[in-house]
């Protein structure tokens, strides 16, 4: 003979009714721990979603500033003046043309990183306004944007520096006779020449950079925990 089960249990459980019959329903009763750590969970990350912070505006002026000066004018002289994209644009096509020597076409397209100025200033403005939601806090980026236009000028005189001192006497000369006041002797003496050329254009350039400079400091950091808070959620345990 085989055993068979029996046609009943031996004890009968009673069939649930009312809430507890449905187990995920709205005034389920059934592990109300596990239901409202769940909803815990879920308020928490709602609410850590939403932390962001405001944009830096000193960052967002000082980038501001950077793009506008590219079209203001740089130098003046003679009752003419030169802007910044015509100081990357047609000031190499003119030192070639007027003076040929090895080097010079390198130390004259140098002068292209200028433009760069500009175009870096466009892309760290658009990761700031990107971060937000992310409460990004890139403060090497607002470091590196203030000081990009002395690493280009760095970068500029390096380069002219490679060339022949005949051809830097050349070009010092066609300074001078511009209209600077100083005597344009060597690459610093050329540069420091054209200081006495500069314009309103150079000026808001500085502007832009003690802007940048002062965003590094002043940016405040984010506070995850105070939004938790004010969306009512708990903050997360560090």
């Amino acid at each position: 003979m085989h055993n068979r089960p029996p046609d009943h249990p031996a004890v009968s459980l009673p069939k649930p009714h009312g809430p507890k019959a449905h187990p995920g329903g709205r005034h389920s009763a059934r592990l109300p721990r596990a239901t409202h750590a769940r909803h815990a969970t879920t308020d928490m990350y709602m609410a850590h979603r939403h932390v962001g912070r405001k944009p830096n505006w000193w960052f967002v002026a000082g980038c501001a500033l950077f793009m506008i000066c590219y079209f203001l004018p740089w130098f003046s002289a003679g009752g003419g003046s030169l802007l910044g994209f015509e100081v990357s644009y047609y000031v190499p096509r003119v030192l070639q043309a007027k003076y040929a020597a090895p080097g010079l076409v390198l130390a004259s397209n140098s002068l292209w990183i200028f433009a760069f100025i500009g175009v870096w200033a466009l892309f760290a403005l658009g990761d700031e306004f990107t971060g937000m939601r992310r409460s990004k806090n890139r403060w090497w980026l607002r470091l590196v944007t203030a000081f990009a236009p002395l690493i280009a000028l760095v970068f500029v005189i390096g380069t002219f520096a490679m060339l022949n001192a005949d051809v830097l006497a050349e070009i010092g000369r066609g300074v001078q006779s511009a209209g600077a006041g100083t005597a344009a002797v060597g690459v610093i003496g050329i540069f420091a020449a054209l200081l006495g050329l500069s314009s309103f254009g150079l000026w808001v350039m500085l502007i832009a950079m003690v802007l940048c400079g002062v965003s590094v400091a002043v940016h405040p950091r984010p506070a995850p925990a105070a939004n938790h808070a004010h969306h009512g959620a708990p903050a997360p345990a560090h």
